[in-house]
């Protein structure tokens, strides 16, 4: 009614820049839509709802280089049924990976997992064809773990912590990789196996390698 107040909230949507339709239209493979798992309030067409893919209209922002691959967050207004794109964009923030970014759980359980530790490279090969495996971001909450039957952990360039944590509750904390993967050695030989990994770091580009910042064990 005339004198009444409405108000029009932002929309954040966060996903994957997979193309482009045009210069200043951006797809999509959206991942979050306000902080929640993607799904379109209305879809426009029946091929649409089956699809993650979202066209963003980015014509409105000066000085914006964005490229396929790279991982955004878009905050604007999501646009009429009959518009040509799906939202149109306010702002853009381009999410960085760095090598903290990246976590991985792996849990094997009450069965346990016994790797495969290699002092002299300073190295742990889990076997991840068991088991449940994760891998995420923290700005992406979808499980990106790549199909892989075995991954191999190293050590960081930069370190903050490495813990292994026994069925007592206990934890033991380390100073170097090194020094835990010698003490988890003398617990595999004792007959203790893996429970759990939780890590965080990066994958190497042949996504069989992890370089791990920071390393937490559970023995059972």
């Amino acid at each position: 009614k005339d004198g009444d107040v409405i108000r029009i909230l932002t929309t954040i949507l966060q996903g994957k820049v997979v193309g482009f339709e045009s210069e200043n239209i951006v797809i999509v493979e959206a991942k979050r839509l306000n902080h929640r798992p993607f799904s379109l309030l209305k879809a426009k067409t029946r091929a649409k709802a089956n699809t993650k893919n979202v066209t963003i209209d980015i014509s409105e922002l000066d000085a914006l280089t964005v490229s396929v691959g790279d991982v955004i967050s878009a905050t604007g207004y999501i646009n009429p049924a009959e518009a040509t794109t799906d939202l149109t964009a306010q702002t853009i923030t381009l999410h960085k990976v760095t090598d903290k970014d990246l976590g991985y759980i792996g849990f094997w359980g009450e069965a346990g997992t016994v790797p495969t530790i290699d002092l002299s490279a300073g190295s742990m090969t889990l076997n991840t064809a068991e088991g449940r495996q994760f891998m995420k971001y923290r700005f992406q909450r979808d499980n990106v773990m790549p199909d892989v039957s075995s991954l191999t952990v190293i050590e960081a360039d930069q370190t903050r912590h490495f813990i292994i944590r026994k069925s007592s509750g206990n934890n033991v904390h380390f100073s170097s990789y090194i020094e835990m993967l010698s003490a988890l050695n003398t617990s595999l030989e004792d007959g203790f196996s893996i429970k759990s990994v939780l890590a965080s770091g990066q994958l190497s580009d042949d996504l069989t390698v992890f370089a791990a910042s920071g390393l937490v064990v559970k023995l059972k």
